[in-house]
């Protein structure tokens, strides 16, 4: 699949399953942003030096859309997401933002 392709599929995939939201950097303004709130899967496992902690949700928006940061929060329908860590490109061709999320 080449990139123009696969940022189709990103973007209907947020169109059809995505949330629309405001996501706030820390410190700044929020902005408008659809995303998705992604609650199992491979990447929702977290770790520590001691093993599996469990699974955290994972936000995903897309890049052209921002670029989150950690300690940013995610807010839809009177819920909210801080980001832990460091988010991640996480597909192949850099399209989609991965975020680690805590429950506000």
């Amino acid at each position: 699949m080449g990139r123009d392709l696969a940022l189709e599929v990103a973007e209907a995939a947020m169109a059809e399953f995505g949330t629309d939201g405001t996501y706030t950097p820390a410190g700044e303004a929020a902005v408008a942003v659809r995303f998705r709130l992604v609650e199992d899967g491979e990447d929702a496992i977290a770790f520590s030096e001691h093993g599996p902690l469990g699974r955290k949700p994972v936000i995903r928006v897309l890049a052209s859309d921002l670029t989150p940061a950690s300690g940013g929060e995610f807010a839809a329908d009177g819920q909210s997401w801080h980001v832990v860590g460091r988010p991640r490109l996480a597909d192949r061709y850099r399209l989609v933002w991965s975020c680690k999320v805590d429950v506000g």
